[in-house]
């Protein structure tokens, strides 16, 4: 195979130095900000509401897990006037005494302006702020710091102060027209298509709040229901894809350079969805997105209205089949624990969850819950604001073929929803201290009497599979729990019996007979005996397996009178 790689040269900017006094000051501010998010892609500028309380920019975990920084952005260029300094301090002051902020650890904090301090305004700004928390690292990023970033992202510098904008809105509609190739003459050498598409895009890719990223291909393109967030773009927030003939497409990822790309140029679609009122579930899940900003995906839905988009990929929509799919949460979000206690405050169940999904809209909040081993339960809970209720719905995926160390703890958590048992959650990596109650589950199976048994009795089967499986070498499967007999059940829960060291005692009356198999030389032995013990091996069975515990098991066998006798106990391994 050979591979050749073209090297070819595109327009670039050429970025002087800023000249930072000559700025406006929201200008400034807004330029700096841009700098300080383009090399930290995942901070976000905060908008004021009530003031921003002290943040311009925050960096959550920007200094190590559950470590954040925080950015104060001043549009000062030059030494700091009493007045200049005031502002400062009432900054610094906010973000200590806000109660918006009282979730954040801030283990750094920078002054970023276009002015290199003096050593008495470093230390004075430092003392400023470890009056709050001596603690907490202090850098003044000054003009110096905010050249460098310049020089490092001329596309920033050029877009905002140096016509780069309108050069980007001529590069968009490029490689739109590209994209559609009838400017391409039909003869035209694959080379050179690829060439103009290549330096189409390349221009494009000047943006500085946006990247463009091009594939190709034929027949079906990718089905972005079955992968929403792709992995190769974890900051991806559009895909446009168009048909160039019958069987080939080319597909357009717009991904954001930084988390406030899309506040800054959003991508915003106005429009309205329409459900067939003969396609009752249609119609169901159309409420539930207007209500609690639930996913949409079912065929029968509709959308007409128009989409405004970064590069020109937006444009009217007429009758088209939209899927609005959530998005997958951050994972130091989404680590949960819940756990289950009597009312003697004994812990029976626990289970490690995570969310999957939220949302919300005009009516109220819409979050799901998994179970992070299994993916087998499902906690879809809805909270209406104007009614001030809550419902909670559960799905439950088969359990036959899973593994039983995975499907009991599942099944053991649902049946302890019930009074009157306490049920909390709380964040899996802080627990037990943000444990709080949660009473909507703790009364769950309460309404459903025959649910609440089916559930107690599933986690019973549950309970000794799992007893067993802790004593043997394979795994063991969950079986399809309707099939399960009452034979079954009482066998597995003999087996846990004994596991827990208990005896069993079996009384065999004058219409029965015991038999046991034992070599030639010991049935003498046996023939005049009242009593007998064997060491057998430990077997049980489950559904079409036979599985061999660790240990043995002991059946001592007893005449008496009227009946027989046997008793069996486990011996550990």
């Amino acid at each position: 195979m050979l591979a050749l790689q073209s090297v070819c040269s595109a327009d670039t900017a050429v970025v002087s130095l800023i000249e930072w006094t000559e700025l406006a000051g929201e200008q400034t501010e807004a330029l700096a900000a841009l700098l300080v998010n383009r090399e930290h892609p995942s901070s976000v500028r905060i908008t004021p509401s009530k003031g921003d309380g002290g943040v311009d920019i925050l960096h959550r975990d920007g200094d190590g897990p559950g470590q954040d920084v925080v950015y104060q952005v001043k549009k000062f260029h030059k030494t700091l006037t009493d007045k200049q300094k005031e502002n400062v301090r009432e900054s610094v002051d906010r973000l200590f005494t806000d109660p918006r902020w009282a979730d954040l650890n801030v283990t750094a904090w920078r002054l970023v302006m276009p002015w290199d301090p003096t050593p008495e305004q470093e230390h004075w700004v430092r003392d400023l702020v470890h009056a709050h928390r001596p603690d907490i690292d202090v850098v003044w990023h000054g003009k110096t710091f905010l050249n460098g970033l310049a020089a490092k992202y001329p596309d920033v510098v050029d877009y905002y102060l140096h016509g780069g904008r309108e050069r980007q809105k001529k590069a968009h509609l490029k490689l739109v027209a590209l994209m559609g190739m009838e400017n391409m003459s039909a003869d035209a050498e694959p080379a050179i298509q690829l060439d103009r598409i290549g330096r189409a895009v390349a221009a494009l890719n000047h943006d500085p709040l946006y990247l463009f990223d091009v594939h190709t291909g034929h027949g079906a393109p990718h089905d972005f229901r079955a992968a929403p967030a792709a992995s190769s773009h974890p900051n991806l927030v559009m895909s446009a894809v168009q048909w160039v003939a019958p069987d080939h497409w080319v597909q357009i990822d717009i991904v954001a350079r930084t988390a406030v790309a899309t506040q800054l140029a959003p991508i915003s679609i106005t429009g309205s969805f329409a459900a067939p009122t003969e396609s009752p579930e249609a119609v169901q899940q159309l409420q539930d997105f207007s209500r609690y900003g639930a996913p949409l995906d079912h065929d029968d839905l509709t959308f007409t209205g128009a989409l405004t988009a970064p590069g020109g990929f937006g444009g009217p929509i007429e009758n088209a089949r939209v899927w609005l799919l959530p998005v997958k949460e951050p994972e130091n979000t989404s680590r949960l624990r819940m756990d289950a206690r009597d009312s003697a405050g004994v812990l029976i169940a626990d289970l490690n969850v995570r969310v999957v999904e939220r949302s919300h809209a005009v009516h109220g909040l819409r979050s799901v819950l998994a179970d992070d081993d299994s993916d087998q339960l499902r906690i879809e809970i809805r909270a209406d604001l104007h009614a001030q209720t809550t419902q909670m719905s559960l799905t439950f995926q088969p359990v036959a073929g899973q593994p039983v160390s995975v499907v009991a703890p599942v099944v053991e958590f649902v049946a302890a929803c019930c009074s009157p048992n306490r049920i909390r959650i709380g964040n899996r990596d802080a627990w037990p201290q943000s444990a709080v109650d949660e009473t909507s589950l703790s009364r769950l199976l309460d309404n459903y009497p025959e649910q609440r048994a089916n559930w107690a009795e599933a986690a019973e089967v549950m309970r000794d599979l799992r007893s067993i499986q802790g004593r043997c070498r394979e795994v063991i499967n969950t079986l399809d729990l309707t099939a399960v007999t009452d034979s079954n059940r009482e066998q597995w829960a003999r087996v846990g019996e004994l596991l827990d060291g208990e005896e069993i005692q079996v009384h065999i009356g004058d219409d029965r007979a015991l038999f046991a198999q034992v070599a030639r030389n010991a049935a003498s032995m046996l023939t005049t005996a009242e009593s007998f013990t064997l060491v057998l091996p430990f077997t049980v069975v489950v559904g079409n397996m036979n599985y061999t515990l660790v240990g043995n098991c002991t059946r001592c066998s007893r005449t008496c009178r009227c009946s027989s006798v046997e008793t069996w106990t486990a011996i550990p391994g």
